[in-house]
């Protein structure tokens, strides 16, 4: 059986706030203690200290499409991948990865390393620098993308040779709002060093994959009721909807028994038998939730990265 894992949708909650917890108290900005030099509005700025590690911005984050590497929601990218487009440009929509532990600041080998992967905010709201790798921007992370002084989506076990790096098992189980259950989830890509070798200038060929099983699509209300039948998202995948033609079955035998089936049998746009990788059908409406429905869809985000700093969290030593 797959290992399966809770992971937050889009990878990150995109909400403003920073890291709170860790060792002495975390203030930031104008709630920064007294006796903080960063509370003083004449002081000079510090010098950017990454809280978690070397970091990057994600430039270009989009669904996988055809002629990149295959997924269930290929076709789903023609009608999310633009709006992800306007929304990076314009800063309201920005993703970022923490290299914790890493050794080589290039980035080009180490045997042991973490990944952490979170929403951000722009400090200065100004999308027009946020993407130079040569004066890299200063972020903080987006509220939800951490507990305490934790990330929330850490890929645990990850290692770096000659600058192709692999990640994998999310080592924190996170309950928010909306999730997903990720099977099998894993995180690669490959840096390019500055000129001079002192830092990761880019991430190039990043992916992030797994499969997100059936039964939390059936908990998310369908989008656009107007023009697509079906009360759920997972009622549209499998059914299909105008201009997005998906019908689409499970592609991944997340717990090991075969692949398992969706169908309408009333033609109303409602999913209501269900069968399991053993052959139970399992009859009515409610069969998306049912356990014995774990088989999941694939998906690959595409990612691209340059060179940022997450350094709002400033840690004041106790008194």
């Amino acid at each position: 059986m797959s290992r399966v894992v809770v992971f937050p949708l889009l990878l990150a909650v995109a909400c403003q706030g920073p890291p709170a917890g860790g060792p002495g108290d975390i203030a930031l900005g104008a709630d920064a203690a007294p006796d903080n030099p960063l509370a003083d509005p004449d002081a000079a700025p510090p010098d950017p200290v990454d809280y978690f590690g070397p970091s990057l911005v994600f430039d270009d984050v989009h669904m996988a499409g055809f002629d990149e590497e295959a997924n269930a929601f290929q076709l789903l990218g023609f009608a999310i991948n633009p709006g992800l487009e306007t929304a990076i440009a314009d800063g309201t929509f920005l993703l970022g990865m923490s290299l914790i532990d890493l050794d080589d600041p290039s980035g080009q080998s180490d045997g042991q390393l973490q990944v952490a992967t979170f929403g951000l905010v722009d400090t200065d709201t100004n999308p027009d620098n946020n993407f130079d790798p040569e004066n890299p921007e200063q972020f903080t992370v987006a509220q939800g993308g951490t507990l305490g002084d934790i990330p929330t989506i850490n890929f645990t076990e990850a290692a770096i040779e000659d600058g192709e790096m692999f990640a994998s098992r999310v080592g924190i189980v996170v309950l928010l709002e909306l999730i997903f259950a990720i099977a099998d989830a894993e995180f690669e890509g490959t840096f390019i060093p500055s000129e001079d070798g002192e830092y990761i200038a880019k991430l190039v060929d990043g992916r992030i994959r797994g499969a997100i099983s059936g039964g939390p699509l059936a908990l998310i209300p369908n989008p656009a009721p107007d023009s697509c039948p079906g009360g759920t998202v997972l009622d549209m995948i499998v059914g299909g909807c105008g201009f997005l033609p998906l019908l689409l079955q499970p592609d991944t035998d997340i717990d090991g028994d075969g692949l398992e089936k969706y169908a309408d049998t009333d033609d109303d746009g409602v999913i209501d038998r269900c069968t399991d990788g053993d052959g139970t059908v399992i009859e009515g409406t409610t069969c998306t939730t049912d356990f014995r429905m774990a088989d999941g869809y694939s998906f690959a985000w595409v990612l691209h990265g340059v060179r940022a700093h997450i350094d709002q969290a400033v840690v004041v030593p106790p008194v």
